[in-house]
């Protein structure tokens, strides 16, 4: 999937075990993945490191992703929501969304989509 070659994907994932798929998967891919598992550390990431698109989990450690997911709209950061939850708040209700648990190679797909 040559889309994400090269692309910079910050993945806001709490769950360790789910981190690794994902990153793992967008890795396989091309892409150079930074895994942050907080709303807090999602935040600082987007302000200081350059990001292609990202993966955000809707229900983390310090709250929902609905802040996350305003910061990367409001900086135009293409982004997919990956959770369990179907009923999202704020700007995450705009992305495309991908289900918990995805099949394998789904959450590469979505973020191709994005370029």
């Amino acid at each position: 999937m040559q889309k994400l070659q090269d692309k910079r994907i910050l993945l806001v994932e709490d769950e360790s075990l789910i981190a690794l798929d994902v990153m793992n998967e967008l890795q396989g891919e091309g892409a150079a993945v930074s895994v942050v598992p907080t709303v807090t550390a999602a935040l600082i990431a987007i302000q200081s490191a350059p990001i292609d698109a990202a993966v955000v989990d809707h229900a983390l450690q310090d709250g929902d992703g609905s802040e996350v997911c305003r910061k990367l709209h409001e900086k135009q950061i293409p982004f997919v929501t990956y959770s369990g939850h179907l009923q999202l708040s704020g700007e995450c209700q705009m992305a495309p969304h991908v289900s918990k648990p995805a099949v394998p190679g789904e959450i590469a797909q979505a973020i191709a989509r994005l370029f």
